[in-house]
């Protein structure tokens, strides 16, 4: 295609004219084509946009209300323990002897507490000397010292980094219990009281991501919801409850905070259409993630029709300059075969310029030849007259015609003819020149 697009731009000397007829009609048949593409492309792009929220809708919004729900559940049971007789009833304690009323009382609190919730690793009770924790996946329950620091360190971080936190290990866990290594668990820390400058107790709720997350309802492969922590610090699989790579958190979450509707990004070297959803009850945020697979619209007979049609209007497009153009190569072809009467004004080596200083060229020999003509119009004149009488009558209409082109006015009414006799015309040819001859008659 672009060889025959070359050939006809080559098919003639002059290429002005030629190419501003080309890119007039281009522009004119391209410009409603590109509107209707662009066009298109928006069209394309809601299309995508509501089949995203379709299949977020069905799939994925459930899963996402039912870890909400699960979160916030967490938020309000952990806050209501934290404001139960039994802990306000040990606050003033020094130490958690197991033998006190309150005590008991505690312990019955607590397991009822952790029997409410689910996926829970485990639940600690920490005064500022020492600590009650049960362990949900062991079964064990245990008090212990606490070092000032721990203590100091546990209190001020709520202000860092707030009540949820994502820590490597269980924060205060039970002694010689064995834990998994590189193990994640997101921890709930809620100060006892509530409000107030310093804790005087804090409780602590770790939950198992792994338990938490898959526990939703499963979603089709390939589709990904994220669980991201309240300071952004975070983010987990619901599939699997693993924690995503910091760097891939950042390379999906970059792009949503521009975006929050609707954004592409990228995920284990795949495109995905991805949307950044708020809690409607906790602080936490989610991100859904679909396969750009599942959510394109592009249809490949549309592109194919499409290119069809590009095809067949750069072809006429091509065809009609063509024919457009023919006339006027024929015409600068005329004037080509004679160079001489033909210069580019100013350098200005186009059709228009040709063709004006060719037709300028024959209008001033044409100037100048009526001026010689006229010059020599009596000659001429003398010349028709002599060849009239002196030759044959011929035509009688082209001779009439002749001169009245040249002036001489006949006049076929109210004429007289005479007709001379000359006596030995032929001896007075021979004895005289014609110079003579004129003279004498």
């Amino acid at each position: 295609m672009l060889k025959f697009l070359l050939k006809v731009l080559k098919s003639s000397r002059f290429k002005d004219l030629y190419v501003r007829l080309l890119v007039v009609l281009c522009v004119t048949a391209f410009l409603p084509l590109a509107y209707i593409m662009l066009q298109n492309s928006v069209y394309n792009e809601n299309i995508k946009k509501k089949n995203f929220n379709i299949q977020v809708s069905q799939e994925m919004e459930p899963s996402k209300r039912m870890i909400d729900h699960l979160l916030s559940d967490f938020e309000s049971k952990t806050i209501q323990f934290t404001n139960s007789r039994s802990v306000i009833n040990v606050l003033d304690k020094k130490r958690l002897t197991e033998d006190l009323p309150d005590f008991i009382s505690l312990k019955n609190e607590l397991n009822s507490f952790s029997d409410s919730l689910c996926c829970i690793d485990s639940i600690s009770i920490l005064l500022p000397d020492e600590g009650l924790t049960k362990s949900v996946a062991k079964g064990t329950m245990a008090v212990r010292p606490i070092a000032i620091e721990y203590w100091s360190m546990l209190a001020g971080s709520i202000k860092t980094e707030g009540n949820w936190q994502i820590h490597d290990r269980t924060l205060f866990p039970i002694p010689n219990d064995a834990e998994e290594e590189d193990k994640k668990l997101i921890s709930l820390i809620r100060p006892v009281p509530a409000v107030g400058n310093e804790p005087q107790a804090l409780v602590i709720v770790n939950l198992d991501p792994k338990a938490l997350f898959t526990s939703a309802i499963h979603m089709i492969p390939g589709k990904e919801l994220w669980v991201l922590s309240p300071e952004g610090k975070g983010a987990f699989e619901s599939l699997t409850g693993t924690m995503i790579d910091e760097n891939q958190l950042h390379t999906v979450y970059n792009p949503l905070l521009d975006s929050p509707d609707f954004a592409m990004a990228s995920f284990h070297d795949k495109d995905y259409f991805a949307q950044l959803k708020g809690s409607e009850r906790t602080l936490w945020n989610y991100v859904y993630l679909i396969p750009a697979e599942q959510i394109e619209t592009s249809n490949p007979k549309q592109a194919i029709w499409l290119a069809v049609i590009v095809l067949v209007l750069v072809t006429y497009i091509v065809m009609e300059i063509r024919r457009i153009y023919r006339p006027i190569k024929k015409i600068t072809a005329i004037f080509n075969q004679n160079k001489e009467m033909v210069a580019f004004p100013d350098g200005d080596h186009n059709e228009f310029s040709y063709l004006v200083s060719a037709v300028t060229s024959i209008m001033d020999k044409e100037i100048v030849l009526e001026g010689r003509l006229k010059t020599n119009l009596s000659i001429i004149r003398q010349k028709i007259w002599r060849d009239m009488l002196e030759g044959s009558s011929g035509d009688h209409q082209k001779r009439a015609e002749m001169l009245k082109e040249h002036g001489i006015d006949l006049f076929p009414h109210g004429f007289l003819v005479s007709v001379i006799r000359i006596n030995d015309y032929i001896e007075f040819k021979s004895k005289y020149s014609r110079s003579d001859q004129t003279l004498r008659y």
